[in-house]
């Protein structure tokens, strides 16, 4: 696997098989752009002066060119993507397999209105983690030191 693929993965279906969200009845775009921008507000300012809030982006979904790119395996996904190219390097979110981890673990299966507070809530703990996880990348952790933190729950901004 490429070294620069953010390795949270989970299957993108539900064990029913369908769809574990109508995202467009959920949580807006504008809505999980703040709690983006409110989970990088969370990074201790060592970090947060080494990497600019405009450097994290946020897209719906990642292409299955990209997934292939990546070597995702099928009917798995990305979460977020540490990208570093010659137009410079950022991290990007991928905002409804975010969507679709927290309705899942909610047990929500088809479709649902807003997403309630306990939902929120997770929400915001996956985007945090994703920041962690690729703002680690950004700073040369390898997948082996990433993974030993998050095993371990020190995967905090210290």
């Amino acid at each position: 696997m490429n070294d620069d693929i953010d390795d949270i993965q989970m299957p993108a279906m539900n064990p029913g098989g369908k769809s574990a969200v109508l995202i467009e009845d959920g949580l807006s775009p504008k809505e999980f752009e703040k709690i983006v921008a409110d989970a990088f507000l969370l990074v201790p300012e060592k970090f947060s002066s080494k990497v600019s809030a405009s450097a994290i982006t946020i897209e719906d979904t990642p292409s299955n060119v990209l997934l292939r790119e990546q070597s995702v395996p099928e009917n798995y996904t990305l979460f977020g993507l540490y990208r570093s190219t010659e137009a410079g390097e950022g991290v990007v979110i991928f905002r409804n397999p975010v969507l679709h981890a927290a309705a899942h673990e909610a047990g929500v299966e088809v479709e649902w209105g807003a997403p309630t507070e306990p939902m929120k809530r997770r929400i915001r703990s996956i985007v945090r983690d994703i920041i962690w996880h690729e703002i680690a990348r950004h700073f040369d952790m390898d997948e082996f030191e990433i993974g030993a933190r998050e095993e371990a729950t020190t995967n905090e901004f210290k």
